[in-house]
């Protein structure tokens, strides 16, 4: 997963077509942890 991949995935969840629970499984799933992405949204 690249920036623009994880760009691409906190758009989907401002605009509502994708949960924050399901945007922080795809994270761990990758690797990455929840505060990591919830940084994330507060510099998007």
């Amino acid at each position: 997963m690249d920036e623009r991949d994880l760009r691409g995935l906190i758009g989907r969840v401002k605009d509502g077509r994708l949960s924050r629970r399901a945007f922080v499984q795809r994270m761990m799933a990758v690797g990455l942890t929840a505060p990591v992405g919830e940084c994330s949204f507060a510099s998007a």
